[in-house]
């Protein structure tokens, strides 16, 4: 929560986005897991934000590439403290967050770098796993693949993949055929 005497809810997500990225590189630290809860914490905030109507002004890139660089630990601390497997993450929320760069004017990020963050929520979500319904995944996936940028459809693509083997069996029949 932001209170009176904090930062700014952008200088504050930005910095907690770097540390993420930064303690990933030790997934045996508590500490990544500890920051990784952090960032998660702060999805009701954004998703507020964004159901208010109003411009994002924290740099969602730079967001989910923290959780992008923790989502790719393979520690055991990081697999038992996962809140994204316990049910604890609101999955509205996150497909908030993850449509995003779709849906909304993001003021932190240069529109010629609108794709790449639309690459980096694409990679996120091609890894959460059984942890976002099939609905979820496929709405996001449908975006990128419908998209007007040729990376953004790419890595949509690429990532579909990634998805069925992350997510298991249930997503197969429709991600294959959006692939035909």
């Amino acid at each position: 929560a932001v209170g009176s005497g904090s930062l700014r809810p952008d200088i504050a997500l930005s910095a907690l986005s770097i540390l993420c990225a930064a303690f990933s590189i030790y997934p045996e630290s508590d500490l990544s897991v500890r920051i990784f809860q952090q960032m998660l914490a702060w999805l009701s905030w954004i998703a507020e934000q964004a159901k208010q109507g109003n411009s994002i002004t924290v740099d969602i890139s730079t967001y989910l590439e923290g959780i992008h660089s923790v989502l790719l630990l393979k520690s055991a601390s990081f697999k038992e403290n996962n809140t994204l497997q316990d049910g604890n993450c609101h999955v509205d929320l996150l497909l908030v967050v993850l449509k995003l760069p779709w849906t909304h004017t993001l003021l932190v990020i240069d529109n010629q770098l609108l794709w790449k963050t639309k690459c980096l929520s694409l990679q996120v979500l091609s890894m959460l796993g059984p942890s976002l319904s099939s609905k979820v995944v496929l709405e996001v996936l449908d975006l990128g693949l419908h998209d007007e940028a040729e990376e953004v459809r790419t890595e949509a693509a690429i990532s579909m993949p990634v998805m069925v083997l992350w997510s298991g069996l249930d997503i197969s029949p429709p991600v294959f055929k959006r692939m035909e």
